[in-house]
């Protein structure tokens, strides 16, 4: 009786560990780094459309300013390229799950 007890209890606790984290990874309010982004307003009421595509394309401008020095670098220019072709491995069965025997 106590080993049902304590399943039961295991059981419960994990159960409301699962709905904690699915309530606060559905249900919480955007984080700041978010709402801080601007975009083109007039579009759907001004509201935000593409706030990825907004966070990415900050992104790649902060590259603009990338410096490039080190690609003249006599250390960079010695480096060597050691990768060695993958050769063609055997494709398997067309169906993995088929029964042994069967090309279907």
């Amino acid at each position: 009786m106590a080993k049902n007890k304590n399943t039961i209890i295991v059981g419960a606790i994990v159960i409301l560990v699962v709905l904690a984290i699915g309530y606060f990874t559905f249900f919480r309010e955007p984080s700041p780094e978010n709402q801080a982004i601007t975009t083109t307003s007039g579009v759907l009421g001004g509201a935000p459309v593409g706030q990825e595509l907004v966070i990415e394309l900050n992104r790649l401008k902060a590259l603009r300013n990338l410096d490039t020095t080190i690609f003249a670098d006599p250390s960079f220019l010695s480096l060597k390229d050691f990768t060695q072709p993958v050769p063609p491995l055997p494709v398997g069965r067309v169906n993995p799950f088929a029964p042994v025997g069967s090309d279907i």
